[in-house]
């Protein structure tokens, strides 16, 4: 069964010093969850995203191509995501006003 898991863009941080330079990130030691990207011709690839990771992220360090016109700082909607898993989508929490209006320039959106 593969379920398709988009989640919006999520930053880790702590208080603690861990030796790293700020914006820095351990993911080494994390769960996983597997995320299956989609591609405009329909070919999908599989790959184990670290919770906590943004989309953005894991589909650079995987060789896949996604635009992310504003770095990552969910300023446009060009690396949206899609939940298709119904369970998922109702753990995310609610849209904002400014995340709904950024979402409605873009390309193929879903209610969910």
């Amino acid at each position: 069964m593969n379920n398709f898991y988009y989640p919006t863009q999520n930053r880790l941080f702590c208080t603690t010093n861990t030796g790293k330079t700020q914006g820095e990130e351990d993911f080494g030691q994390k769960e996983t969850i597997s995320v299956t990207f989609v591609n405009k011709d329909g070919e999908e690839k599989l790959i184990k995203v670290p919770i906590g990771m943004s989309m953005l992220e894991a589909a650079h360090q995987n060789n896949i191509e996604l635009e992310g016109a504003c770095e990552g700082s969910l300023a446009c909607s060009t690396c949206h995501v899609i939940v298709t898993d119904a369970e998922y989508y109702n753990k995310l929490e609610e849209p904002t006003d400014e995340e709904n209006d950024m979402l409605d320039l873009a390309f193929g959106l879903t209610e969910t």
